[in-house]
Order: C-alpha cells, then structure tokens, then sequence
C-alpha cells in the first residue's frame, strides 16, 4: 500500500486539475468582460461553433413562432424563408467578439440620434459592466463540456456552454432561453 500511494497522489491531482480546467478559462473570459477587451474575449472562443448556434436558435425560435397557417401558406413559407436568412445574419453578426460579450453581459449598445443633440460616439453608460458570471452556477456535464447558467432580469438564464478542445476550454454555445413554449395567436 505503501508503494501504491505515491503514484496515486499524482495520478489524483491530475484528474482534479483536469476536471477543473474550465474554470481558467471562466476567468479568463470574466476578465475580458470587466475590461471590455473583444481580443482577449476572441481567445476563449469557438466562433464558427457558436455561429452556428446561435443560427440554429433564432430560426427554430422564428419557426416556433409562426402562427400555423403562416406556415402551411405559399407566402407564408416564403416570408418564413426571408426571416430565416434574416437570423443568419443576425447570428453572424452576434457570433463575433463584441456580439458575445453583449450576450454574455446582458448590454446592447443602443444609441440615441443626433436628432436629439446628443453625440453617436458616446456610451449612454458610464459605469462599468457588470460581471454576469457573478451569480452562475456551473455545472461540468462530461470530460469535454462545462456549462455555466448566467441569472438576468428576464426570468430566462442565459447558458454559456464551454468545449475542451485539446487542453483548453472554448465557448461553443450560448443558449438565449428561446426554446419555451410555442406562442399561439
């Protein structure tokens, strides 16, 4: 026994790191959302994955919110098509540095026109971000996928889903809550 435990600390503090792994990289991320560093942000991040996540959400939920008859009617497919490509672009668009950390940070950067005197190039907010990672609860669901679920004031938890890809940990997924129950007119 005695000549067993010293390969098995090793071996043990191995499998600890190893479970543990993602949690540099949640630091990681949480950094670069304090400092609103969109490089820093890119490094923690698998973006054709998450690209195509987040397509896959906005047009499940588009078709999810079409009223039945829209979606037996010629133009009706049609204009579910249109709304389809629409999200694609809306998903390219949020899959890039600034667009996940918008998401994970729960801001848009909406701006007031000029029509109302005030300048485009300035925040409508001085203070600083919020770190949306403050209350998560984290969960490692296998040997290569963590999840985190951010709590927001809508009701439905983000989820930020990280992959092992070799030893490090990247965002794949973050689902936006949008697979509730279907709308009815």
């Amino acid at each position: 026994m005695k000549r067993l435990l010293p390969l098995l600390i090793p071996l043990f503090v191995l499998l600890l790191v190893y479970l543990v792994s993602p949690l540099p990289a949640v630091q990681g991320i949480r950094k670069a959302l304090r400092a609103e560093d969109g490089a820093a942000l890119a490094r923690h991040v698998d973006f054709p994955a998450l690209q195509a996540n987040l397509r896959a959400q906005t047009e499940d939920y588009i078709a999810r919110q079409a009223a039945p008859g829209m979606r037996d009617n010629p133009f009706g497919a049609f204009a579910l098509a249109v709304a389809g490509r629409m999200a694609g672009g809306l998903a390219e668009t949020a899959a890039t540095p600034e667009g996940v950390r918008m998401l994970m940070a729960g801001r848009v950067m909406w701006r007031k026109g000029t029509a109302s005197g005030l300048e485009l190039d300035k925040p409508l907010t001085t203070r600083p971000p919020e770190d949306p990672f403050r209350d998560a609860r984290y969960r490692l669901e296998s040997h290569d996928r963590f999840s985190a679920q951010l709590p927001n004031d809508g009701g439905m938890p983000v989820e930020v889903v990280l992959y092992r890809q070799g030893l490090k940990w990247k965002v794949g997924e973050i689902n936006l809550g949008t697979q509730g129950p279907v709308q009815q007119p």
